[in-house]
């Protein structure tokens, strides 16, 4: 990436929770030399906060990636044992975790859980401005897009914008003609 090509160093970018303001202050905190990166400037061993207008990095926080672990089939790289060992199972297939109620197995017990909510129509997460429910976070995100007027998805061939990738994808298909569902009633 940009900063990795600038400094020879190897480093992940983490956004910061709040990203209401993310033109607001930078605060960066780096363990290595000075950095110069599009007018910003990072002290050796010092935590900085100032305005940097003209910086492309803005409310994120850098530190030296540390991935000792490398999976042998694909060669990605992990900070510790335990992520390598999780992400082993994509390779073997293995799905230890099965739903009681229709038997659909998955990798992981989190998204057992997840599922589990299609038969109990548990729904967690609620619109704090309309008090719609979702059962997942993914959900509740791509709804408050319509509170937002967020469109982030834009259609290159005729430059309409869409709040969710799934409905741009629709909207493609009436440019391609395609039609993926078939109607079965004559």
């Amino acid at each position: 990436d940009k900063l990795s090509e600038k400094t020879g160093l190897n480093f992940k970018i983490k956004t910061e929770e709040n990203r209401s303001n993310l033109s607001g202050n930078l605060v960066l905190k780096v363990e290595k030399n000075i950095i110069n990166m599009d007018g910003c400037h990072i002290t050796e061993n010092k935590q900085q906060e100032k305005d940097y207008d003209n910086c492309s990095l803005n409310a994120a926080r850098i530190t030296e990636r540390y991935t000792p672990y490398t999976c042998p089939i694909c060669n990605k790289d992990f900070s510790n044992r335990g992520n390598l060992n999780k992400h082993m199972k994509i390779h073997s297939n293995e799905k230890p975790f099965s739903c009681t109620q229709c038997k659909k197995r998955f990798m992981y017990k989190d998204l057992l859980v997840k599922h589990l909510r299609v038969h109990t129509g548990d729904k967690p997460y609620s619109c704090n401005q309309c008090n719609k429910s979702f059962s997942q976070s993914s959900g509740l995100v791509e709804h408050l897009k319509t509170h937002t007027g967020d469109k982030p998805y834009l259609c290159q061939q005729c430059g309409k914008s869409f709040s969710s990738h799934s409905n741009m994808m629709r909207h493609v298909q009436t440019h391609t003609g395609e039609r993926p569902f078939a109607c079965n009633v004559s």
